[in-house]
């Protein structure tokens, strides 16, 4: 692969650039949601108020909305995890390859020199 990595300060593994732009997107994409909550209609919850109608008070208001932005947490989290552990095992076998190509190379020059000693 041609893939270009960026190392981290303090990292144990390199991410390839594209990883590196899907989660500057995702996270992205987690602040905007963040910026602009919705209420159960669609509309913000400061439009809400203007018009008059009161706020959703009570358990059920409360407790739907934070479920389905923790499991939107989750989700987002599960898809960055996988980003991560996808490429760590590209570059494990990355690793393995050329530590394979290595010793092939080391075995090429060690038959040269009993070659050449002959």
């Amino acid at each position: 692969e041609t893939d270009l990595a960026r190392v981290f300060p303090g990292s144990v593994f390199q991410l390839t650039e594209d990883v590196v732009n899907r989660m500057k997107e995702s996270s992205q994409i987690r602040k905007c949601n963040q910026r602009s909550p919705r209420a159960s209609n669609g509309t913000a919850p400061s439009s809400l108020a203007a018009e008059g109608k009161p706020k959703p008070t009570g358990a059920v208001g409360v407790v739907l909305p934070l479920r389905l932005t923790e499991a939107a947490g989750v989700f987002q989290y599960e898809q960055e995890q996988a980003l991560v552990q996808e490429e760590l095992l590209r570059l494990a076998k990355r690793e393995r390859e050329a530590a394979s190509e290595a010793k092939q190379r080391n075995c090429i020059i060690e038959e040269r020199q009993r070659t050449a000693q002959l």
